[in-house]
């Protein structure tokens, strides 16, 4: 699925993903929705800002997640602090949404962390 306004596009992505995932239907949300919503955050002075959500199933039958954007990435010397309470690399930011949304998926036994490079087009979760 392809949703496109007048100044940004997200692409939403899945695989047949086979059994039913056994998880907290509003807290894989709210994690969800706390990563969207960061992505675009992140992509507000991008020319041309896109998102992409993808569910797919991985080795050992775990379901793999993954938001991507293509904003500026994480400020250099910030990639370890992203993830801790009150820590904000954004101007006004609470800093709790990251922080949130790692504990939320770990408690049904996720995790969420950064894949890939620290830079623009950053993976998240």
């Amino acid at each position: 699925m392809t949703a496109k306004s007048s100044s940004a596009a997200a692409a939403i992505g899945s695989a047949h993903l086979g059994p039913r995932l056994q998880a907290n239907a509003a807290q894989l949300e709210q994690a969800l929705l706390n990563l969207i919503r960061n992505a675009e955050i992140a992509t507000r002075e991008t020319v041309d800002p896109r998102l992409w959500v993808e569910a797919k199933l991985s080795r050992g039958g775990r379901l793999r997640l993954s938001v991507r954007d293509n904003g500026p990435g994480v400020p250099a010397g910030l990639e370890q602090q992203i993830f801790l309470p009150f820590f904000s690399a954004t101007a006004g930011g609470s800093g709790i949404g990251l922080t949130l949304t790692r504990q939320l998926l770990h408690g049904m036994g996720g995790g969420c962390g950064m894949r890939g490079r620290w830079r623009a087009g950053r993976r998240l979760c």
